[in-house]
């Protein structure tokens, strides 16, 4: 018998006590979800102009967010400054492109493309700074929503600009705290 997942508040509370080390453990908790994505939508803080991030979870173990999708809206190329990241698609379709890189004195060298996915609702890829840096796209035809768990939290990344092959620090701006009771 499947043990579904049916609020964030659950979720959390199973991650809480996980080891993030067993990635099978919480690819396990990510194939179980069972939310109400349209409620999930209502209550995360929307931009026309930039992704959104909103802030479900946080401690000094890992992190919990909900990122917010407009058409046409993209990250940078980015690392995870030495966190793991999961990432669920809970409405909509993205395009992750990940890449390959060297990476000297806080600089990306060597920047190849080494896969590129198209992800749909109940897709999840997990992704370290060893596995590559990458980037996510909302290339679909509607507002797109991504759960993201982030173990150990992440406040700063590096980026990457192909078109000035200039890489920055950037430290992250979270648009909204999500309300867990709701």
């Amino acid at each position: 018998m499947t043990n579904y997942i049916n609020s964030l508040k659950d979720l959390a509370e199973k991650l809480a006590s996980c080891n993030f080390l067993d990635k099978k453990k919480v690819e396990s908790y990510l194939a179980n979800l069972n939310l109400d994505v349209k409620q999930l939508a209502e209550n995360c803080i929307w931009d026309e102009k930039k992704y959104t991030r909103n802030v479900v979870y946080r401690d000094n173990k890992f992190e919990m967010l909900l990122l917010c999708w407009k058409i046409g809206h993209k990250s940078p190329i980015h690392d995870h400054n030495g966190s793991s990241c999961w990432m669920k698609i809970l409405q909509g379709t993205a395009e992750e492109r990940t890449y390959s890189y060297i990476k000297e004195n806080q600089n990306f060298k060597n920047i190849k493309l080494i896969n590129q996915s198209t992800l749909s609702a109940t897709n999840y890829v997990y992704i370290d700074d060893e596995v590559g840096i990458h980037q996510v796209e909302n290339t679909g035809k509607t507002n797109l929503i991504t759960l993201h768990i982030y173990a150990k939290p992440i406040g700063t990344c590096l980026r990457y600009e192909f078109d000035h092959d200039l890489t920055s620090k950037a430290e992250f701006q979270n648009d909204h705290k999500f309300n867990l009771d709701k």
